[in-house]
C-alpha cells in the first residue's frame, strides 16, 4: 500500500541528486494526502 516504488526513487536520486529530496517529499505530500482523503472519505467527513 505505502511503496515508493524503490527502483524509481533509486533512478531519480542517481540521476538527478539535487532534486531527489524535493521530489521525493512531493511524493510523500501528495500519498499522505491522497490516505487522508480516502480515510475522510470512509468515515463520511
Amino acid at each position: 500500500m505505502y511503496s515508493l516504488r524503490s527502483r524509481d526513487y533509486f533512478l531519480i536520486t542517481n540521476t538527478r541528486p539535487i532534486f531527489s529530496n524535493s521530489i521525493a517529499c512531493i511524493h510523500c505530500l501528495m500519498r499522505l494526502l491522497a490516505i487522508a482523503l480516502t480515510e475522510s472519505d470512509k468515515r463520511g467527513l
